[in-house]
């Protein structure tokens, strides 16, 4: 692990009282990881195809692939490339074929017809083995649906009947049979499916015809006074010009009799039972009466209350339709099913009556409908599936001068009917010449893969590419060439001087009363190895030019003195602390220390700001454990002209040398004799980690 650093310039000095420039450097931890890394080396991947597919002995490749290569002491890729021998299998195969399908479909629905079973070649014959059976003998047939086709129509029982369409002077009704089975062939045909009968057949002109009167009610009271009733209901509503209804309610006076003997001499009210039903209307049409009753059940005796004679009875408007009323019925219905599949048949549909037609009203006309259907002829091709994947299909040999067969099949969706052309077995596959090459082939290699990861980063390594055999030699045939190349890589040299951009000098961070302009430059190369040359120091401060030097201007304090007269405007410093700076040791315990900036210079006359408030905390209190390296100038990187100011950090590539860990400390004052003596020393820490400290010459 290392450190690099970025910088930023003063674009707009600090006025007056305005805000601090603040930090002009960071710096952050860079190639943290040890430096002693082992290869990162995948398991073996392969193996690949045997460069030989028979006969004498081939070899197959397994390799690893380079994801990282060893760095310092670490573990080395070692062997990434190893063989097996393989082939020399026996190249004379006998052909397999595979067990026998289940029967397919029928090729009549009826009357007779015929169904395949198949096997397929499931292994081609190779060299001298056993040949592969002739095409004919992969499929055998039997015969299937021996039934005759024809086929008698089955109905169902009749339905009930419909409403009539009429409600006197004669209308119809209708009720209906439904299709079960259809007819086939020369089979019984289907027969009547709609049966029509006559209906209310009384004349329209009806008289009114009432029941017999019901028992007297009780007595409404007990002594003179009361009342009893008694009704009777309409059995058969007038019509036309029919006599209307007579009386259907009656009442008469009481004194109660026998029933107040047994009530005693007490006060108590007459007992009414609960409303009955309403009664039939007098009138089918243009507004009729329907009346309900209730009965006294017991007398009242006494000074006890009592119905009136009307309370006993109620009445209400009914029927009051125009008597010439249209018929009213329900939408039609779905079609039904068609008597025949074929040449021509019948389907049915039907309605339902809702409201019968009155008086002069319109009737409801038909209630069902037929229509033919299905009068297409009944001779029908045979339907066929999609052809299988001819892919799919195995040739029944691997190679020679005519070369084998594959066979493609497809099944049958629908067989033909009637006169329908008869389905010919052979539509049902379709036989191909494959494999027709000759038996001796070359080796059939594949492109090159991508270059692997170098085994190295520098000093030289190997890197591999791959490629795969996409056919193996046959017979006399061109031999596989090798499958992996390799070639040199990262040959240049692990040490490496750090190269560095000339000086690019900033602004002065202030304006007047002295400050300070930075210089910074970037690293071009960083340092490589433990012989190459570490980075020089990367910033730079020097005072402002002169014209910066003269003392900046205040306004005087709004405070006076004991003679009245305004005090210059003394050194005012922030209220907040500043950041920590950085640790002065790596180890074996350091010092931090954080100030107070200037919140206001002293104005003219006032004495100039004494030293800055400071605090002071121990760091990085772990133990060295290691003996003084001079390592030289101290590293650092440069600007990359970021539009935030700040430089790119940077660090060198190979970090593995004493400069592993930087601690980057604030600019001290120049020596009186030399700008640039700043040293940095470096420590060797147990277990390989460096530490570095800044000192001054």
């Amino acid at each position: 692990g290392g450190h690099r650093m970025r910088h930023r310039v003063v674009q707009q000095p600090r006025r007056g009282t305005g805000k601090l420039c603040g930090k002009l450097e960071e710096t952050e931890d860079c190639n943290t990881e040890p430096c002693d890394r082992d290869a990162d080396v995948s398991d073996w991947i392969g193996p690949s195809q045997c460069n030989r597919e028979c006969g004498e002995k081939g070899q197959k490749v397994y390799y690893k692939k380079v994801s990282s290569p060893m760095a310092g002491n670490g573990r080395a890729v070692g062997q990434i490339v190893k063989t097996e021998e393989c082939g020399g299998e026996n190249c004379d195969i006998d052909c397999v074929v595979g067990d026998w399908t289940e029967f397919g479909g029928c090729s009549k629905a009826c009357g007779g017809g015929v169904r395949i079973a198949r096997r397929y070649i499931e292994q081609t014959a190779r060299g001298n083995g056993k040949k592969c059976p002739p095409v004919e003998a992969l499929e055998k047939t039997e015969k299937c649906n021996l039934h005759p086709c024809d086929q008698d129509c089955e109905l169902s029982n009749w339905s009930g009947w419909g409403e009539c369409s009429k409600t006197c002077g004669g209308g119809t009704k209708t009720r209906f049979k439904t299709i079960e089975k259809i007819q086939r062939g020369n089979g019984k045909a289907c027969g009547e499916m709609t049966e029509v009968a006559d209906c209310n057949t009384q004349s329209c002109d009806q008289d009114c015809k009432l029941g017999d009167w019901s028992e007297w009610s009780a007595c409404s009271k007990c002594g003179e006074g009361g009342f009893k009733t008694r009704h009777r209901e309409v059995d058969v509503t007038p019509t036309g010009k029919g006599k209307p209804c007579d009386v259907q309610w009656q009442h008469s006076t009481c004194s109660g009799g026998d029933a107040c003997d047994t009530l005693g001499g007490e006060d108590r009210d007459a007992a009414v039972s609960t409303w009955g039903e309403w009664g039939e209307c007098t009138k089918q049409c243009d507004g009729g009466v329907q009346a309900r009753y209730r009965d006294v059940l017991a007398p009242a005796v006494g000074g006890g209350t009592y119905p009136t004679v009307e309370s006993m009875r109620e009445t209400q408007q009914c029927n009051t339709t125009a008597c010439d009323q249209p018929c009213a019925s329900t939408e039609w219905d779905e079609w039904g099913e068609c008597t025949k599949e074929c040449g021509g048949g019948t389907q049915q549909r039907q309605r339902r009556i809702v409201t019968p037609a009155t008086g002069k009203g319109t009737g409801c006309g038909k209630l069902v409908e037929t229509r033919p259907c299905n009068d297409h002829s009944c001779n029908k091709e045979a339907v066929y599936g999609e052809w299988g994947d001819p892919n799919e299909a195995v040739c029944s040999l691997y190679c020679g001068p005519n070369g084998g067969y594959k066979v493609t099949t497809r099944s049958m969706v629908d067989p033909p009917h009637g006169t329908g052309a008869p389905i010919d077995m052979n539509a049902l596959k379709k036989v191909e010449v494959c494999n027709q090459r000759p038996c001796d082939r070359d080796c059939k290699m594949g492109q090159w893969g991508e270059w692997g990861a170098c085994s190295k980063t520098c000093g030289g390594g190997e890197q591999l590419r791959f490629r795969k055999i996409l056919e193996g030699k046959k017979g006399a045939g061109k031999e596989c060439e090798h499958l992996y190349e390799v070639r040199k890589c990262n040959e240049e040299a692990c040490d490496q001087d750090c190269k560095v951009t000339p000086w690019k000098k900033g602004m002065c961070d202030v304006t007047c009363g002295g400050g300070h302009v930075t210089s910074i430059r970037n690293v071009v190369a960083p340092q490589k190895g433990m012989k190459g040359k570490v980075c020089p120091p990367l910033t730079m401060q020097e005072d402002c030019a002169e014209e910066f030097q003269k003392p900046c201007p205040q306004p005087p304090s709004k405070e006076k003195d004991v003679a009245g007269v305004y005090r210059p405007q003394e050194c005012v410093f922030d209220d907040e602390w500043g950041e920590w700076s950085d640790c002065t040791k790596p180890c074996g315990g350091g010092k931090q220390k954080r100030f107070k900036g200037i919140k206001t210079a002293p104005g003219p006359g006032a004495p100039p700001c004494p030293e800055p408030p400071e605090e002071e905390r121990t760091c990085n209190n772990f133990p060295c454990e290691a003996e003084d390296i001079d390592v030289g100038p101290k590293p650092g990187v440069g600007d990359d002209g970021d539009d935030d100011g700040w430089g790119e950090p940077a660090c060198p590539d190979d970090a593995c040398n004493c400069m592993d860990k930087l601690v980057v400390l604030p600019p001290k004052p120049a020596c009186p004799d030399d700008e640039d003596n700043t040293a940095i020393t470096c420590t060797q820490a147990a277990g390989g980690r460096t530490v570095c400290t800044e000192g001054q010459e």
